[in-house]
């Protein structure tokens, strides 16, 4: 897909990583071509995701808010009722209602209809 190059392109130079001296744009920027790579399935940006949230779940490691939602989204639709149930289980420590929220929205990306 022509967009996904484009994003990849932009990924190269952002990667996932914030840094400190990051604007708000770069931060928005970096948020939504990592969320769209993993909307579009790029299985680099994947398996990234999956990487991220396994080291999360180990180390409490925070993923940033900014695209926090599009990793639980990602993990949850390629990572079967495996990673389905992982991300379930975060609803009960969940801090704030937004918290919450991004939990739910990866909770609804299942791919499974049961």
């Amino acid at each position: 897909l022509f967009a996904c190059d484009v994003f990849k392109n932009i990924y190269k130079l952002l990667g996932w990583d914030p840094k400190k001296d990051d604007s708000e744009r770069t931060k928005k920027l970096r948020a939504t071509v990592l969320s769209n790579l993993l909307s579009y399935n790029d299985s680099e940006a994947v398996k990234e995701a999956k990487e991220r949230f396994d080291k999360f779940l180990e180390t409490k490691e925070e993923i940033p808010a900014d695209y926090r939602s599009a990793v639980f989204r990602s993990v949850v639709r390629h990572g079967g009722k495996e990673y389905y149930e992982k991300v379930k289980t975060l609803i009960k420590t969940a801090k704030t209602p937004e918290d919450q929220l991004i939990i739910y929205r990866g909770v609804g990306a299942t791919r499974d209809p049961a």
